[in-house]
């Protein structure tokens, strides 16, 4: 498929995307929606989207993330990490997930983030509560958040309804930016935040005749590009 086709269906899908997406707000959701959403962003780096939900959905039933053991986090990392090494079932079907690929490492950073951001600002919404623009947000979130890199910080942003100007970086996205900008995705180390910024500058910059936000071209363009895989061509 030439670029131009690809530009028209992603135009195309960009107003399905908006008019079925309910986008949410993190003014409206509870501190356990918001830890919902951080675990979920560290649980699914690298993991399968359905996954890194339904363990997400496992932590947040057996409550191991609280407020009142935020100065011990060791306790918080032993009963993540009890759930991580067990089995779960699929948050969609009778499927069981046996173990979770990365259960110590990943409850390490879990712990970490979470009792990092209790510490120093008293919860996940007074965090967002600074007010501040969403990159320099983000740059808190990378900070104060062993295992989120800017990808992840992105997605909670986002899913939090903090921001749908900042673009998720994924591979669906950096093969687009090969397509328009005949530059190779290699030369480029996204996991450190000055890297991503720009990458992310250049993508705006060249989704900005879309007419969307970023968020939802984000969403419409991994739909296209995946369907296309190799199939996509200059």
């Amino acid at each position: 498929m030439q670029l131009s086709q690809i530009n028209y269906a992603i135009a195309g899908l960009c107003q399905d995307v908006e008019s079925t997406i309910k986008f949410r707000s993190w003014v409206q959701m509870t501190e356990n929606e918001l830890v919902h959403e951080l675990v979920l962003c560290i649980l699914g780096s690298g993991v399968r989207y359905e996954v890194a939900v339904s363990y997400a959905a496992a932590i947040s039933k057996k409550r191991c993330l609280s407020k009142t053991h935020a100065k011990d986090p060791v306790r918080i990392e032993n009963s993540v990490a009890l759930v991580l090494n067990g089995a779960v079932e699929s948050f969609w079907s009778d499927k069981e997930y046996k173990r979770y690929r990365y259960p110590n490492i990943r409850a390490t950073y879990i712990s970490s983030s979470y009792c990092n951001v209790v510490n120093e600002f008293g919860s996940i919404k007074a965090f967002l509560n600074k007010c501040i623009p969403a990159s320099k947000l983000r740059r808190e979130l990378v900070r104060i958040c062993p295992g989120i890199g800017p990808k992840q910080a992105s997605h909670f942003l986002k899913n939090v309804g903090y921001s749908n100007e900042l673009a998720i970086i994924d591979s669906h996205i950096l093969k687009y930016m090969e397509m328009t900008e005949n530059m190779s995705a290699k030369d480029y180390q996204l996991g450190k935040i000055d890297k991503y910024e720009y990458m992310e500058s250049l993508y705006i910059t060249t989704v900005k005749n879309f007419n969307y936000p970023v968020a939802i071209v984000d969403q419409a363009m991994w739909f296209v590009m995946r369907v296309l895989g190799r199939e996509a061509t200059i």
